[in-house]
């Protein structure tokens, strides 16, 4: 999660969104235990020898279902509704109380990274990159898939910054749904107005 200086903070937030369980792709839930967690963090350096409780791992789980109705916001999520959205934000800065990022300023950059130690520290490791990736201007990219039942977060690389599906098997999934609703709309039209 640290990032350094050529590095997209929006992937290190990617990474940790992309955690929950997906069984089509045959993905399981990451955070699913305290073990999981610490396993997790432990990989991408967040966590040193600190012991983490079931609390931490969901207080994880938590803050990414925040992270994933707001990227569900930038996708403009069919569903999503208003009070989802605000719930979402009071949890996030709820998270931004709960878990400081440090901010150290140099001459000519600066640098936001999780303050302390244990879960705190790395939960805050995430939020400093979403912090970063504000900055960077990639946060409103970081979307998640509109595909049901995908959801698979991604950053949206267009130019026009309209891409909806994570990949063009979903964008595909989703066309042939489109095509075969509007074919039995179609039909049931044709029912009626033949009284068959």
């Amino acid at each position: 999660m640290a990032s350094q200086a050529g590095d997209d903070p929006a992937e290190g937030v990617l990474e940790f969104v992309n955690t929950r369980s997906y069984e089509p792709l045959g993905l399981c839930e990451q955070f699913g235990t305290a073990d999981d967690f610490s396993a997790w963090a432990r990989e991408r350096g967040l966590l040193g020898d600190e012991p983490v409780s079931e609390s931490g791992a969901a207080a994880a789980r938590e803050l990414r279902a925040a992270l994933v109705t707001v990227m569900k916001a930038h996708s403009e999520h069919a569903g999503l509704s208003e009070s989802e959205l605000e719930e979402a934000e009071h949890s996030l800065a709820h998270a931004g109380e709960l878990y400081p990022v440090k901010v150290t300023l140099a001459a000519h950059d600066s640098e936001v990274t999780g303050h302390g130690r244990g879960v705190a520290g790395a939960l805050g490791a995430v939020l400093a990159a979403g912090q970063l990736a504000v900055g960077r201007g990639t946060w409103n990219r970081l979307k998640v898939c509109t595909c049901e039942p995908c959801e698979k977060g991604f950053i949206d690389h267009t130019k026009s910054g309209r891409q909806r599906y994570c990949s063009s098997t979903c964008s595909s999934r989703a066309a042939m749904r489109s095509l075969r609703q509007r074919q039995q709309q179609g039909r049931q039209r044709m029912t009626t107005a033949t009284g068959r």
